[in-house]
């Protein structure tokens, strides 16, 4: 993409499947210039509470250069009174260009609604 290279995070079992805010900070380079967050995460289950994602947000705040882009495909895939936070949402500051997905087979649970949208 452009000569764009991913960077990885790297989550684990002790880590709940969760990332957190050190990790942003020694993934980002001068260079970068889009995060992706994922949550609720498919296949681990790992869903973000509010106050993790303004955790998350406070790395990115500083910088403005860098678009969120959230990936929410599994937002009506939670369970046992738990809510979904979108990242926008959640965030005071929200970045100025955030961009979240969705997909409208797994939102209305039809199967022949192929397409996501942002």
């Amino acid at each position: 993409m452009a000569g764009g290279e991913a960077v990885i995070i790297e989550t684990d079992v002790q880590s709940r499947y969760k990332i957190g805010p050190e990790q942003i900070q020694r993934a980002l380079t001068p260079r970068s210039c889009a995060f992706v967050f994922n949550s609720p995460s498919s296949p681990s289950g790992a869903a973000y509470e509010a106050d993790e994602v303004v955790v998350l947000d406070r790395v990115l705040e500083t910088r403005n250069d860098i678009t969120v882009i959230s990936d929410e495909i599994y937002d009506q895939f939670l369970y046992e009174g738990r809510e979904h936070f979108s990242f926008a949402a959640a965030s005071p500051h929200a970045n100025p260009r955030p961009v979240m997905t969705r997909s409208l087979e797994k939102s209305t649970l039809v199967e022949s609604a192929h397409g996501a949208y942002a």
